[in-house]
């Protein structure tokens, strides 16, 4: 059944001047919308207005636009409304009131729209209200969350669209909006519910802590920074650390309570102030740590040609790169010496015994030879790589040489025991020993050289030390 009703005539007036008449009121089962008229001691004037089909509610405004001054309406006088159905004429509502300019009138509160933000905040979400409202601009209205106002405003003269911008806490719940008047006093209010989904807990950090190394490398300090952390749920945290602006490591915490996270990474050493942050990449939208931290410059590198005033290693004989050249040299002259005069004594001593040699001892004789081949292959890689006791990836270099020592004793008592008729038996336990005798004797060559080896460590043998990752 259709039904009408005006609650309310306000007007809006500077001084004696009347400026606006705004009228409202509800309607029920009359969908095409309303006709409202008002008059004085004038003209009739009427204007047609939709319903909110939401709240049944509706307002028509008369303002200079709609002819207002041929009604001669002023302040004090009496006006007669009428609101009449367009496609029901016989439903309709008619009052008549005094215009008194000397009050404020009461806004009229239409519409409220709400929007939750998809993200969240430091555990909050940002809640934006729209209130629809027509008033004086001597009004002033107020939006209240749960009982406790969260944002006040001033309204304009005629219709116009307020918002209210607050944030609260995503915790998945129902919670009462109210728009109420903050003036003129006495007027009713307006409330909606909303449900604010969930957000993620998050975790607060205590104290930022950093340490940059005081040792340099390739220009370069490492930064350990320790923060205390506190993960308010069982849920997995996933933490960041930010340096000036970018990213430099992460890490996971996937324990609740309280906790302290480590992260590592290497920075230009340039005696500057950098920016050091800690942040959340799960939960998304907390607040992390920052602090503001001082990094030593990094001496020269030897290695910076700009910064090293010395001629090239192998420009003269006499410098440090000649050096290691010649005692290169001198060691592999003395080895093939070595390897001349082992030849001979095997030779000899097999045809000194037995001539002509048996093929089993040529082949012995042949495995003798290659022994100690292999030997000094292995002694000169340990010249060029290994001279320095401090490159520790050489032990298992030098393990293999004294191996390699006691592999040709065993082989020389082997043979002594193992050819019963004689053969070439004296020539090889000579060569054997005499191998063994002279990997000894190499040995203590190399580190009688020593000292060229450490002071050439910018010449031939520091670069291929360098290629292969020993340098020091």
């Amino acid at each position: 059944m259709c039904n009408i009703t005006i609650e309310d005539v306000s007007v809006d007036s500077t001084g004696n001047h009347l400026n606006v008449v705004t009228i409202t009121g509800t309607a029920t089962d009359c969908k095409a919308g309303i006709e409202v008229s008002i008059q004085c001691h004038g003209d009739k004037i009427s204007k047609q207005v939709s319903i909110n089909q939401n709240t049944q509610e509706w307002q028509a405004t008369f303002s200079a636009g709609d002819k207002l001054k041929t009604t001669e309406c002023g302040c004090g006088a009496t006006v007669t409304v009428v609101a009449t159905c367009m496609t029901n004429p016989t439903c309709n509502a008619i009052i008549t009131s005094t215009l008194d300019c000397n009050s404020l009138s009461c806004p009229v509160i239409g519409e409220i729209r709400t929007l939750i933000a998809n993200t969240c905040t430091n555990g909050q979400r940002e809640v934006t209200v729209e209130v629809d409202v027509t008033g004086t601009s001597s009004a002033a209205l107020e939006c209240k969350y749960d009982g406790l106002v969260a944002a006040t405003s001033p309204i304009s003269s005629g219709s116009s669209t307020i918002p209210f911008v607050f944030t609260v806490n995503g915790d998945d719940a129902s919670h009462i909006i109210e728009i109420g008047v903050v003036l003129p006093v006495g007027c009713s209010s307006k409330t909606t519910s909303i449900i604010v989904p969930a957000c993620d807990a998050c975790p607060v950090f205590n104290d930022l802590n950093y340490e940059v190394s005081s040792d340099c490398n390739q220009g370069k300090r490492t930064v350990t920074v320790t923060v205390g952390v506190t993960n308010p749920t069982s849920s997995l945290l996933a933490l960041k650390c930010i340096y000036d602006g970018q990213e430099v490591d992460t890490l996971v915490v996937s324990t609740s309570g309280v906790s302290l996270a480590e992260f590592s990474f290497e920075i230009e050493g340039d005696s500057a102030s950098h920016t050091l942050e800690v942040g959340t990449i799960l939960p998304e939208g907390c607040t992390g740590k920052e602090k503001i931290i001082d990094v030593p410059a990094c001496p020269a590198s030897n290695d910076d040609p700009a910064s090293n005033d010395d001629p090239a290693p192998n420009d003269d004989p006499t410098s440090t790169g000649g050096a290691i050249n010649w005692c290169l040299i001198t060691f592999l002259t003395l080895a093939a010496v070595i390897i001349v005069a082992g030849i001979v004594a095997i030779a000899a001593g097999c045809a000194a015994l037995v001539p002509p040699a048996t093929p089993v001892a040529i082949a012995v004789l042949m495995g003798a030879l290659l022994t100690g081949v292999i030997a000094l292959v292995l002694l000169i890689i340990w010249c060029f790589v290994c001279s320095s006791a401090s490159v520790s990836r050489c032990a298992v270099l030098n393990d293999l040489r004294d191996l390699l020592i006691l592999l040709e004793i065993t082989v020389a008592i082997v043979a002594a025991i193992g050819f019963f008729n004689g053969a070439c038996i004296l020539g090889l336990i000579v060569g054997f020993a005499y191998y063994g005798i002279m990997i000894t004797i190499l040995e203590f060559i190399m580190r009688v050289f020593l000292n060229c080896v450490i002071a050439a460590s910018t010449g031939l043998i520091g670069r291929v030390r360098d290629f292969l990752g020993l340098s020091e």
